[in-house]
């Protein structure tokens, strides 16, 4: 009996909190329309990240403070990518380390591409790639004017 009850409890807690991690919020002040919402919601389930309201309006700033070669970027490093790849490939730049200064180091430092050796940043196999957060940017400048 008491086995019962607490299989009830158990299921109706999970319910509630899965109600409330997956409702979507309101998101004031922005011209989103609800596809848009449900589609942002389903990629972030895929991250496993919850976002907030705030965090969401956060994210947004900084998607609108970055430049289009900073989404080249963040585009081309869906799969890691060598520094002169970046460089020379993506934005058809010399492989210098002013480039590399100026293009992809405020990205990393920003935590929108993060390194695959972290601990060996002049490793002769590191590689950059596109974090969550650079992830979550990318979505929402592809979709903010749909």
């Amino acid at each position: 009996m008491s086995n019962q009850v607490s299989n009830q409890v158990s299921n109706q807690v999970s319910n509630q909190v899965g109600n409330q991690v997956n409702k979507p919020f309101n998101i004031t002040g922005l011209n989103w329309s609800a596809k848009v919402i449900e589609q942002f919601n389903a990629y972030l389930q895929e991250l496993l990240w919850k976002p907030t309201e705030k965090s969401f309006k956060k994210y947004a700033a900084e998607a609108d403070a970055l430049d289009e070669q900073a989404y080249k970027i963040l585009e081309f490093c869906q799969e890691p990518k060598k520094r002169k790849e970046i460089l020379v490939e993506c934005l058809g730049i010399t492989n210098q380390s002013k480039n590399f200064k100026t293009n992809v180091e405020p990205l990393i430092q920003s935590g929108l591409i993060q390194p695959t050796v972290k601990d060996k940043p002049q490793s002769q196999f590191q590689k950059y790639f596109i974090s969550t957060k650079g992830k979550v940017i990318l979505f929402i400048h592809q979709h903010r004017n749909e």
